[in-house]
């Protein structure tokens, strides 16, 4: 079978497949998964013939994660390192995996740690990075939802997260040396028909994505999160 169609039958997440599909790696290209966590974007990477060098900042996490990618025989360094001052040379990878880190980094660290990312990728590079839309997360913190449980204020260790609208984050990336490239927003939809395969046969395309420009056009806290694919100049 070939590697993308095993992969895309393993990871089911919409962000994992937009990603799978769009990867181009050579073999022997470095990739740099920042904030790696569960280690599945680390694990794509690695699957498709990449040096994978993998961090996060929350040890027993790494220790979990590096054990299931060991016992898998794949090309994956585990290090545990702060996205604000990254243990890499300038222009060291070729692709970077930037992914839900973001809302986690102190809000005044929130330039540094773009700028820190973008320094240790090539010219030319690949970033992909996720954020959550801050609309939505205002909208979870009113409501206390369960489906809006994960994107409220983290109690036991009194850390917040953090979320930014298109405009912010394009307001962040301006005097960087990169041009966005792509842009997904995750919608409610999104997942419906990812997972429901009698509603995806029955509506075609093109109804359900005026459905979802009209809502996020007029409802800002319609997309869940953000996602961009940026190019290093």
């Amino acid at each position: 079978m070939n590697t993308k169609k095993a992969l895309l039958k393993k990871f089911i997440d919409q962000k994992q497949r937009i990603i799978i599909n769009d990867l181009d790696i050579r073999p022997g290209e470095k990739v740099l998964d920042v904030g790696f966590g569960d280690g599945e974007f680390s694990e794509i990477a690695a699957r498709l013939g990449a040096e994978v060098h993998a961090t996060d900042i929350n040890t027993p996490r790494l220790k979990d994660a590096e054990k299931v990618l060991r016992d898998q025989d794949l090309n994956v360094t585990c290090q545990v390192a702060d996205v604000r001052k990254m243990p890499f040379p300038d222009n060291h990878f070729d692709k970077v995996f930037f992914l839900a880190v973001l809302p986690l980094v102190p809000f005044e660290d929130r330039n540094k740690a773009i700028s820190e990312v973008i320094r240790v990728t090539k010219p030319g590079g690949a970033i992909y990075f996720s954020s959550f839309n801050k609309f939505r997360i205002q909208l979870a913190n009113i409501f206390k939802g369960t489906f809006t449980k994960r994107f409220t204020v983290r109690k036991k260790t009194g850390r917040h997260i953090f979320g930014y609208s298109k405009k912010e984050i394009m307001r962040m990336l301006r005097k960087e040396p990169v041009m966005l490239s792509s842009l997904m927003s995750y919608h409610p939809f999104n997942r419906l028909l990812l997972h429901k395969k009698l509603f995806r046969n029955r509506i075609t395309k093109k109804p359900v994505e005026l459905i979802e420009d009209f809502f996020a056009k007029y409802l800002k806290f319609w997309s869940i999160y953000y996602l961009f694919k940026l190019k290093k100049k």
